[in-house]
């Protein structure tokens, strides 16, 4: 699964650092029970089915007729 990155921004308001706590927090997260156990387990395998999902459509759009004018508009462009 692509682990999506979270950038610390350098902004000091409490929603921020809220964010940023509530981050750490997440990435260090450890299960004490079965039912806390579960729950990692559903949201990992929620997020690894969005990850697959998000292949697909990368995939799809690529044969798209869409992907392909604009591909030819770019290369039209040149560099």
């Amino acid at each position: 699964m692509k682990e999506e990155e979270f950038a610390k921004s350098e902004c000091l308001c409490e929603w921020c650092k809220e964010t940023h706590s509530e981050a750490k927090k997440w990435d260090t997260y450890v299960a004490t029970n079965n039912l806390q156990q579960r729950g990692l387990d559903v949201v990992r395998k929620i997020e690894e089915q969005g990850e697959i999902q998000r292949q697909i459509n990368e995939k799809n759009y690529k044969k798209s007729t869409a992907y392909n004018r604009e591909v030819a508009f770019f290369d039209l462009l040149g560099d």
